[in-house]
């Protein structure tokens, strides 16, 4: 009875997790990115990264390196840069480890690429030094692996939000984000499981409300909610402003 008791003090805290698998794990981050319930990941990443410490699998440091990315980015747009601050710190410290055993793999390059922006939101002085670091590290990611959906996604973004003197181009942007979507496609797992998934596609669709395609905007957006109909952030948002763009 005790040991009942200990447990649900320690569910109510999020400090433990019964084992899951990985694929259990995904979907639950995937579910909850789609449920706009962002603070569920906490304890979603302290269970990603106990399977890597017991197991030193690559694959759960992955994982727990990109989820933080998204948890970041969630962090940063709400504003909450203290926090932000640690989150990145940690993802960086993740990325470094992973480039450390495969110093030429294009995501992780991506991946330190964004967290490197990120880290820009945060402190705009750093620019001048940050800026290129950036740039640099995506470019050599898309010259290593040019068909990786989350390098493709990744140059994608930075051609969406950069502003134009920094080499933002929104035209450019749904080109990548197009190619993303189709690498994407030919791993169903992804598209069944994996939050970035989501994450890519929304992004594909405000690329092309940008360049004024509404209509093409709407069958992104329609086609994520099919394989995700709980994507609120789509649903709620993102097609209905489409929907009414489209009749303007």
């Amino acid at each position: 009875m005790r040991q009942l008791a200990f447990i649900f003090i320690l569910l109510l805290n999020g400090l433990w997790l019964p084992a899951q698998d990985y694929n259990e794990l995904r979907i639950r981050l995937k579910k909850s990115y789609a449920a706009g319930r962002m603070n569920d990941w906490e304890p979603l990443m302290r269970q990603l990264e106990k399977n890597f410490l017991s197991s030193e699998d690559t694959k759960w440091l992955e994982e727990l390196a990109w989820a933080e990315y998204g948890y970041a980015a969630y962090l940063l747009h709400t504003k909450q840069e203290e926090k932000a601050n640690k989150v990145i710190s940690s993802a960086l410290g993740h990325a470094d480890r992973l480039l450390k055993l495969n110093p030429r793999k294009g995501c992780y390059l991506a991946l330190k690429s964004s967290l490197t922006a990120f880290r820009i939101q945060l402190r705009p002085i750093s620019a001048p030094i940050l800026g290129p670091r950036s740039v640099r590290l995506l470019e050599k990611a898309y010259e290593i692996d040019p068909n990786n959906y989350r390098v493709l996604t990744e140059k994608g973004l930075a051609r969406l939000y950069a502003p134009s003197w920094a080499g933002g181009n929104p035209e450019e942007a749904v080109v990548f984000f197009s190619k993303a979507a189709a690498a994407i496609a030919k791993n169903p797992e992804s598209v069944n499981n994996d939050w970035y998934y989501l994450h890519l596609m929304a992004s594909y669709g405000q690329s092309l409300q940008k360049t004024g395609r509404n209509v093409q905007a709407i069958e992104i957006y329609r086609k994520v909610l099919n394989v995700e109909p709980s994507f609120q952030w789509v649903k709620n948002e993102l097609l209905p402003r489409a929907l009414s763009e489209a009749k303007n």
